[in-house]
């Protein structure tokens, strides 16, 4: 009873320990079924393979570089790929380099990304992972990354803010960019991504092509003492009016906001309060008035007197 007992617990005992390999394990013929080494049990335990960041934005004409960032130990990455069609982008054109935390930094080069049209982009980091602790024959498994973006468009640059209103003040601010205002969407407020009620700005075109946007003295109004900051809104299709004209643009491609676009909101100054007369204040006329009377009557009184010593010689 006893050997039987003894029977029953070892072989429920290697159960249970089959059942964790699974749960916890990776299959690597469920991953690399063709490339699975010869003699291997199949199993590779992964770890979550995360992008912490993307490429971001490349500025056309900019001479920048864009980074992304991967979890993955770099000695383990084998390609980067094109998500949309699956085809394989040049070594050439970025380079593989380890971050402090031991993570993968893959930086596209500023002759690639001059290559990409105005859009939208996706790519997919492929590694093969490998257990270290089988010397003679190690397990690996090819794990590929999520997609990771990069956007490139063309730079909208403020030629002017909107510069400084005065509380109290009349007249609006006006801000000019560098692009033309055909496909113009909306003004947001960078802050928080509102966009602002298109009744409170107007739009227009300089003689340069340029996009002029005013914001109106009753929304100026409205605003609290303090900095602002908006972002117009392109459409997908706008080239601008530099020299930057792509040969082509993706139609993937939703939007391009310009730089951020400053409004200063301040009082009005307590020595320009006071140059500038109140409404209904007659205080400096009265005292000019009385200036004017006294000095008539002491120019009488002086000419009566002098008139009186003549006489009497």
């Amino acid at each position: 009873m006893k050997v039987y007992s003894s029977r029953v617990f070892r072989k429920i005992s290697r159960l249970a320990v089959i059942c964790a390999l699974l749960v916890f394990c990776v299959p690597t013929t469920a991953m690399a079924l063709d490339n699975e080494p010869e003699g291997s049990d199949g199993y590779l335990c992964l770890i979550p393979l995360v992008v912490i960041s993307d490429f971001g934005t490349y500025s056309v004409d900019s001479g920048d570089t864009c980074t992304a960032e991967l979890n993955y130990a770099a000695d383990w990455f084998v390609e980067l790929l094109n998500a949309d069609d699956g085809s394989v982008i040049d070594s050439a054109n970025y380079t593989i380099s380890k971050s402090k935390d031991g993570n993968t930094l893959i930086t596209f080069s500023n002759e690639y990304l001059k290559t990409l049209p105005v859009g939208e982009y996706a790519f997919i980091a492929s590694y093969r992972v490998y257990d270290q602790t089988v010397k003679d024959n190690p397990l690996y498994a090819d794990n590929d990354s999520d997609p990771i973006s990069l956007k490139v468009a063309i730079p909208i640059l403020p030629i002017h803010d909107f510069g400084t209103f005065t509380v109290g003040g009349d007249g609006n601010c006006i801000a000019e960019l560098a692009a033309s205002p055909v496909n113009f969407q909306e003004l947001v407020n960078t802050s928080d991504g509102s966009a602002i009620d298109s009744l409170y700005y107007t739009v227009a075109e300089s003689v340069e092509g340029n996009t002029l946007i005013s914001l109106s003295n009753e929304y100026l109004q409205t605003l609290s003492l303090g900095d602002y900051s908006f972002t117009a809104r392109y459409g997908d299709d706008i080239l601008g009016t530099s020299e930057i004209k792509p040969a082509e643009v993706s139609s993937g491609h939703q939007s391009l906001d310009s730089d951020p676009i400053s409004l200063k909101v301040s009082a009005a100054t307590e020595e320009a309060a006071a140059q500038t007369p109140k409404t209904g204040d007659n205080t400096f006329p009265l005292f000019a008035l009385t200036l004017i009377c006294v000095a008539s009557l002491v120019l009488v009184a002086s000419s009566v007197a002098m008139n009186r010593r003549c006489k009497l010689r």
